[in-house]
């Protein structure tokens, strides 16, 4: 189905030419009255062009000769020739449904609203508890990926959070640019008609929902341990939920629902709508923190200026040079050919080499650690890790003549302490198992 071309407006006469028709709604007369008259702007102006919220676009259009038929172009300008489109019936039915959703559930919803700085406009603008506002996009069309960025950046620097809605995510789609680029969500693709009498609308994608399961119940080895068939631990996965669009829009103006970014493999993440709970126990069970993409309720229309580089220095606050983090000198190492190991710092080692040498009658290899005055956690783990593996033995038997193997250092596995020579292969069963 083509799409309609958006009305023309002739103010000085109170005419509206609908160029989708042959005769443009009009009689022949009028047609050739403004044939008759000079090419100028300032005659005919273009209903979408008016409705627009960027001042940068001319509304001013003119009718031409091509192929025969009399056509619609704009004046000759470097931001657009081409006759402009108006919006589908289903994308006003789509707008007008949402608003409904959000007045039944006690918000305030206003149809194309624009920002602060009147660079960007939003279908329906919610505004929830606390002055936290969503700004829902009914996409139908293409669009290219610099333009869904452009008009993603401006909603979030005027405090809005974005969330876009479309039918069709299929790899040959017009609106696949969107998909896990910005906040999204897909319902079921109905007429016009359907939607206003209130036909089920379903948001069938982009709304996530966390499953913790026990390694023990999944199938094969474990997905994060190679060779392990239970690592004891739960893992977590993301299953799509399907809700109303009622739903959909009352739990986002609610604050239920929270934009984030899913990480994913090769450094790639996916955008989905998750709960404040899912997002709690996720990052209570991995450890990784999930931001959501909400700005703070009541923020200020950002300038245009400093688009490109969102620094402190382009939004005009004072530099400071970051300062660099201290590096924490090596340790020195000073050893002695035979014997066993001491390890310590300079004030310790005098006194752990003599009670070695004591015991032992050999004389002593000095491992010299450097006293820091802020020595970190990880350092005195790994000290105290160290000082077990030369204190303890190693505990495998060799057989009745040689009895244990007693090599230092060593750690613990499974079966006991073991130095590095008799240590189990990590990718064997009997590591697996203990």
């Amino acid at each position: 189905m083509p799409r309609e071309l958006a009305l023309i407006h002739w103010s000085e006469q109170n005419i509206v030419l609908d160029p989708n028709l042959d005769d443009f709604g009009v009689p022949a007369g009028v047609i050739q009255a403004l044939r008759s008259r000079p090419i100028s702007k300032g005659i005919l102006a273009c209903s979408a062009c008016l409705k627009s919220a960027k001042r940068s676009v001319s509304p001013w259009v003119h009718l031409r000769q091509q192929g025969g038929r009399l056509i619609v172009a704009h004046h000759a300008s470097k931001k657009r020739r081409d006759p402009c489109h108006a919006e589908s019936p289903e994308h006003e039915a789509l707008k007008d449904r949402i608003a409904g959703c959000a007045e039944r559930h006690g918000f305030r919803a206003l149809l194309e609203h624009n920002t602060a700085d009147r660079k960007g406009r939003a279908d329906v603008e919610v505004v929830g508890p606390g002055g936290v506002r969503i700004g829902h996009e009914v996409q139908l069309s293409a669009i290219t990926a610099t333009s869904l960025s452009r008009r993603t950046n401006t909603a979030l620097r005027d405090g809005r959070v974005p969330s876009w809605l479309t039918t069709d995510r299929s790899a040959h789609s017009d609106t696949r640019n969107l998909i896990d680029r910005v906040p999204w969500a897909m319902s079921n693709r109905l007429h016009e008609e359907l939607i206003r009498r209130g036909r089920p609308v379903r948001v069938s994608a982009g709304l996530s929902k966390l499953q913790m399961t026990p390694c023990r119940f999944l199938p094969g080895w474990c997905p994060d341990t190679p060779g392990v068939l239970d690592c004891s631990r739960w893992h977590t996965r993301w299953d799509n939920v399907a809700v109303p669009i009622e739903d959909f829009v009352g739990f986002t103006a609610a604050g239920e629902y929270l934009p984030v970014c899913l990480p994913t493999q090769y450094r790639q993440v996916r955008r989905r709508w998750v709960t404040e709970d899912d997002r709690e126990l996720y990052v209570h069970a991995t450890g990784r923190e999930l931001e959501p993409e909400r700005p703070q309720a009541g923020g200020e229309g950002g300038s245009g200026e400093g688009k490109s580089q969102d620094s402190r220095l382009h939004q005009g606050e004072e530099y400071e040079p970051e300062k660099k983090k201290a590096v924490r000198p090596r340790a020195k190492v000073s050893e002695v050919v035979r014997g066993d190991i001491v390890v310590g710092t300079l004030s310790e080692l005098p006194e752990r080499a003599r009670v070695q040498e004591a015991a032992t009658g050999q004389a002593a290899t000095a491992v010299v650690l450097e006293e820091a005055p802020h020595r970190l956690a990880g350092d005195q783990a790994e000290r105290a890790w160290l000082e077990a593996a030369v204190a303890v033995p190693c505990t495998h038997f060799m057989g009745a003549d040689l009895g244990r193997c007693e090599s230092t250092p060593s750690r613990v596995y499974a079966r006991g302490r073991r130095c590095f020579e008799h240590a189990p292969n990590p990718y064997s069963q009997v590591a697996a198992t203990g």
